[in-house]
């Protein structure tokens, strides 16, 4: 757990950073559902939205995530640097953007395309079908912020094997187990306690605001673990000519 007392102590010195990070996510899931609420009709089961309503739903979605890849891209960046020190060349906003906003974008995409399969195939009755998408939703889910901070940081010199990039966490399948077993903790609570979409406006907002505060925490303390293990790793194994 040493590592995951590093990444503490290391939102502790970004404290602003971190608030402002989950206060950012908040307002774009707040900005989402007041939207949704507006444009969307309650999709009744076993009923198919209409093809205007899935365009705007879709551009609706892509524009929440790409919006939440910047956000991810420039406040991962910081905290990166934080860990990573003089070898991180991207803790100005722009440069994070220049480099990683495409990352968290192609990453969020796939999510979306996993929650959105999931959602078509339990209104058309496919339940089985249904649970199996929401079963690799949920697993994809869990490992994107693992799997997002271990490209992030082959971006260092000498570490920009792509394969090599995930072997710390086969080396350390103990801290691995841990960051994916929270991950997936946080969004079975973040599952389990989202409000019904045909609840009012006022209680999806009561209910999804603060789940996304917790969630977005969550997210980042894992990151920060992971860039820690990261570190750690190459501090007792030379990869790519480098040995901090």
């Amino acid at each position: 757990m040493l590592l995951a007392l590093r990444a503490i102590e290391t939102l502790n010195r970004r404290f602003v950073v971190v608030a402002l990070f989950c206060a950012g996510a908040a307002l774009l899931s707040a900005t989402y559902v007041v939207f949704s609420h507006a444009l969307f009709p309650i999709p009744e089961p076993g009923v198919p939205l209409p093809p205007g309503v899935l365009l705007q739903k879709l551009l609706l979605d892509l524009a929440l995530a790409a919006a939440g890849s910047a956000l991810y891209a420039v406040v991962f960046s910081a905290i990166g640097g934080e860990v990573a020190g003089r070898l991180w060349r991207f803790g100005r906003p722009l440069a994070a953007l220049r480099r990683f906003l495409q990352l968290w974008l192609v990453l969020a995409l796939l999510q979306a395309a996993l929650g959105h399969a999931a959602n078509a195939l339990h209104q058309r009755g496919a339940e089985a079908a249904a649970q199996g998408v929401g079963m690799l939703f949920l697993a994809y889910s869990a490992a994107l912020v693992p799997v997002g901070a271990a490209l992030m940081y082959r971006t260092l010199p000498g570490c920009d094997d792509a394969a090599a990039a995930f072997a710390p966490y086969g080396r350390h399948p103990g801290q691995t187990a841990l960051i994916l077993l929270i991950s997936l903790f946080a969004l079975l609570v973040m599952v389990g306690s989202h409000p019904p979409g045909d609840a009012g406006l006022a209680v999806r907002l009561q209910g999804v605001v603060p789940l996304q505060l917790f969630l977005s925490f969550v997210d980042l303390l894992l990151f920060t673990w992971a860039f820690h293990l990261f570190r750690h790793d190459q501090a007792t194994h030379v990869t790519g000519g480098i040995e901090l």
